[in-house]
């Protein structure tokens, strides 16, 4: 009994040196998990952003087919500006053209699309000499310039 007593008294620091050390890999393990989660959270919010960018640039786009193609608005004779009406939103379109190679170009943007606060930014360009059209439609998931602005396009040929 006596030997085993006095094995006990050597190993007494050992107890709390295992106990430090499992705490700190229980620590370290707890740190990883919570930077992998914070990275995700922040991916999944940038994801969230891209889609609305996203959204916005194909309203605007459909938005630029349906007064070119069913209303014919966006004509090489065309040049002076102009309203039209866009995701509940009166917009200002402004047209140029030459009036020699009857080339024209419109431009407009909207903001507020459907109750949300994201914009969009149009440019419809024809060519006059073979009648092609190229509507370039540009989204951003806020108007306000920040940090986390994204901004996505989309483009029609026809």
């Amino acid at each position: 009994m006596k030997h085993y007593m006095q094995y006990f008294r050597e190993q007494r620091g050992v107890t709390l040196l295992v106990a430090v050390i499992l705490s700190s890999v229980v620590l370290a393990i707890g740190l990883a998990i919570a930077n992998i989660v914070f990275k995700e959270l922040r991916l999944s919010a940038t994801v969230r952003e891209s889609q609305e960018a996203f959204y916005a640039a194909d309203s605007a786009l459909e938005c630029a087919l349906y007064w070119d193609l069913h209303e014919g608005v966006f004509s090489h004779e065309t040049e002076e500006s102009m309203n039209i009406s866009c995701a509940d939103s009166q917009v200002w379109v402004v047209s140029t053209g030459d009036s020699v190679t009857e080339d024209s170009f419109h431009t407009f943007s909207f903001s507020d699309i459907n109750g949300n606060p994201f914009c969009a930014t149009v440019e419809i360009s024809k060519d006059g000499a073979t009648g092609a059209t190229t509507i370039d439609a540009f989204g951003q998931n806020t108007c306000a310039s920040v940090a986390l602005r994204v901004e996505r396009g989309l483009q029609a040929s026809y």
